[in-house]
């Protein structure tokens, strides 16, 4: 029997599809070629919510695909009460994914650093950044990066976020996008590829949608290829809590960069550059207060220099687009602080390398002062393996870890960690997940292309 709510669907979609929102062949999320019966299975069930348990959450990777059926987002149902995880379905962007590499090889003048044709991509960090995979602020959208494309996607969520309907594909207006951001009704994509830019959009969150805002494209006059160098390209871009600025970091010129904004999202002609407190700012978040706190990598010296990670506090001044520094590089005493977030007062570092991979825990006062509290709050007995990407839920009280895994003969097994953070007190492993994770893998071939690993990592 067809109801009144099936005929309301139906004719939703069909006003989508008319306006060229729903594109008939990118409307569906259905099955995708390629897939396995079980994958197919799995995703059918994503479609049939009496047949999972009622929960609050979910949690999104993206599969990073560069060849063969391209990037896809997987989706895990999440159990709100004690954050455990099981694979619900898999949905395709519709566009693909990329790793950053060497270029072609060739050291561009002004990079102080190491030279780019002994730095290796490779699954384990394949974008170098942060936000390549991020909620909209009503958790009613989600946002993908497709860096081998060039190009955005956005799904709507549907069913407590089991379910993603794929609504649009578009062009990330550069090179290379590995970051986006969305406040109110702009979302900004930082694009990475060659001299970089930022890119503003308009968005409609009850559809999902994104229009190019004209005249919005700045470049971050950067100086690097295309596909970007690891230790050159730009890690992240996030427009600040009041929505009156656009923040962008650059690893290769250790640097930090401000546009303002108006009310209708549009950013200034030029832009204030903060040098970096420490070596290679690699991504960034904001405390509660809206300072910014700043992951460094200390890369750009040497390659992950031992030991020399650290995170870097700053209070924002909107009417100038200066930063000033609040406490500098305090150290992790990690290797590869790469990754940050915060949440009720604690700021959480993933950290990449060897010799101890790991998540330290540092202390946020309401000044934006920091204090390192665990070095290594969690490392390899929790399963921490080649950690990238991390999240937490809403209410801070579980922490979601993304591992790509080491590459032994040139595979490598991902898997999230999932912590209980005890309200701030300290993190307890719940369980460490791989059900669904594709395996990482790498070619021969220089650039990757039959790469197929994870990166970005969303929780709602």
């Amino acid at each position: 029997m067809t109801t009144i709510s099936s005929f309301k669907t139906l004719a939703l979609a069909g006003l989508l599809i008319a306006a060229n929102l729903l594109p008939g062949a990118e409307a569906r999320v259905g099955l995708q070629l390629g897939n396995t019966e079980e994958e197919e299975q799995q995703q059918q069930r994503g479609l049939q919510s009496s047949s999972i348990p009622d929960s609050s959450g979910a949690v999104y990777v993206m599969t990073n695909r560069v060849g063969g059926i391209g990037n896809s987002v997987l989706a895990f149902d999440r159990d709100a009460v004690n954050g455990r995880l099981s694979r619900v379905g898999l949905y395709d962007t519709g566009g693909l994914g990329g790793t950053v590499g060497v270029g072609n090889g060739l050291t561009p003048p002004d990079f102080a650093g190491q030279t780019p044709a002994t730095v290796i991509a490779s699954p384990n960090d394949a974008l170098a950044s942060q936000n390549s995979l991020i909620l909209s602020e009503s958790g009613r959208c989600l946002f993908a990066v497709n860096a081998g494309s060039d190009t955005i996607t956005t799904f709507a969520i549907r069913n407590n976020g089991r379910f993603l309907d794929r609504v649009g594909v578009y062009p990330s207006g550069g090179n290379f996008p590995l970051s986006v951001s969305q406040r109110g009704n702009i979302v900004y994509v930082l694009n990475a590829g060659g001299e970089g830019n930022i890119s503003g959009f308009r968005y409609g969150d009850r559809l999902c949608t994104l229009a190019a805002l004209p005249g919005t494209t700045r470049s971050l006059d950067n100086i690097d290829f295309n596909p970007p160098s690891i230790l050159l390209a730009p890690g992240q871009v996030s427009i600040t809590p009041s929505g009156q600025g656009v923040i962008a970091t650059i690893k290769g010129t250790n640097s930090i960069h401000y546009w303002s904004l108006s009310a209708l999202g549009f950013p200034s002609d030029s832009q204030i550059i903060t040098p970096s407190n420490g070596f290679t700012p690699f991504s960034f978040t904001f405390d509660g207060n809206g300072n910014l706190l700043v992951a460094e990598a200390f890369g750009a010296s040497t390659v992950g220099q031992g030991l020399a990670g650290a995170v870097s506090s700053y209070a924002i001044n909107e009417d100038e687009g200066t930063l000033t520094l609040i406490s500098g590089s305090v150290p992790t005493v990690q290797t590869a602080t790469c990754w940050v977030r915060y949440s009720n007062g604690m700021a959480y570092t993933s950290n990449n390398a060897n010799p101890t991979p790991s998540v330290s825990t540092l202390s946020v006062d309401s000044r934006g002062r920091l204090a390192l509290i665990d070095s290594a709050a969690a490392g390899t007995a929790e399963g921490i393996d080649r950690p990238i990407d991390i999240d937490l839920s809403d209410d801070g009280e579980f922490l979601y870890v993304l591992n790509t895994g080491t590459l032994v003969n040139g595979a490598a097994t991902p898997q999230i960690s999932v912590f209980s953070t005890g309200g701030g007190t300290g993190l307890e492993l719940v369980e460490t997940f791989d059900q669904g994770l594709p395996s990482s893998t790498s070619s021969s071939n220089a650039a990757f292309e039959d790469t197929e690993g994870v990166f970005g990592l969303a929780v709602l």
